[in-house]
């Protein structure tokens, strides 16, 4: 998400996505703990016996592992679902049956799931051990310059770290000088971390004040909340205020603290990879109020 934004300082590797790549739904089906007890596997044993992963694999070839103790941890909601916002599963969306892994990069939560396997090590290919999901340094500008080495050691992204964009407005907006203009985004953080609160900026970080929350509710009508640990979806942020009369620009930024107080970087320069992944800089947008 936000890949985009890195292409100002070196072409990335991919689509350049631009702060929507991403969305939320509410999900349904059957625990995966619960799953893996049915057929006999309990977590103590396999560990015993070492096996430390769950694989996936889509009827397209797509495959990846997580952790063997996500998978089995009573407090890490993963499923296999196969009901979506209140529908059946659509076939774009995975069907007949897809995991869901709360607090993971979506990548993990595979579609069109034909077979799921507990393995002694994760699987091999190109989006679990190979390049697809791992974060390189600044310094490599070509994929085929990085050490083979370094790509086996380097794990996948699982968790994203804390980020937020601005939704509204947006470039082509007209926002009057003078009146209320509401500024609109999302923030999250993986893990299950919940958002502790939104900065939002209009001066390009000169001076600060914060957004009003609106946070996810879970199925049993309980709000995402603050240590709760299963903060799994995005909260949705809103700043009401009056647009600065006699400003000629205004340098919208947001960033979000989630509940370990992890902050977002700065800027996107000193983070820019060639895989163009993991953009979780401030979020950014200028607009020109109209008088």
């Amino acid at each position: 998400n936000r890949r985009g934004e890195y292409n100002q300082y070196g072409r990335t590797a991919g689509l350049p996505w631009k702060n929507g790549s991403i969305s939320t739904a509410k999900w349904k089906g059957c625990l995966l703990r619960d799953v893996l007890h049915d057929v006999g596997l309990e977590y103590d044993a396999m560990k015993q016996k070492g096996y430390k992963f769950v694989t996936f694999w889509g009827l397209e070839g797509y495959h990846v592992s997580i952790p063997l103790h996500k998978a089995m941890d009573e407090n890490g909601d993963c499923i296999l679902s196969f009901v979506m916002n209140g529908e059946p599963l659509p076939r774009d969306h995975g069907a007949p049956l897809r995991a869901i892994i709360p607090g993971f990069v979506g990548a993990r939560s595979v579609k069109w799931i034909e077979k799921v396997v507990v393995m002694k090590q994760e699987v091999e290919g190109m989006h679990q051990t190979g390049i697809a999901y791992k974060q390189f340094g600044p310094n490599y500008k070509d994929l085929t310059k990085i050490p083979r080495e370094m790509v086996a050691e380097y794990p996948p992204i699982d968790i994203i770290p804390v980020t937020s964009a601005v939704t509204a407005p947006d470039l082509e907006s007209e926002v009057r000088s003078g009146q209320r203009m509401q500024v609109k985004g999302y923030a999250y953080s993986g893990g299950g971390r919940a958002v502790v609160r939104v900065d939002v900026s209009l001066d390009g970080g000169k001076t600060w004040d914060q957004a009003q929350l609106m946070r996810a509710v879970n199925g049993d009508g309980q709000v995402q909340s603050i240590r709760s640990h299963k903060a799994w979806a995005w909260s949705q942020w809103l700043y009401d205020v009056q647009v600065p009369p006699n400003v000629d620009e205004l340098k919208i930024c947001c960033k979000a603290i989630d509940d370990q107080y992890n902050q977002q970087p700065h800027s996107v320069e000193p983070i820019w990879n060639i895989r163009g992944i993991l953009n979780t800089s401030w979020g950014r947008v200028q607009v020109k109020p109209i008088r």
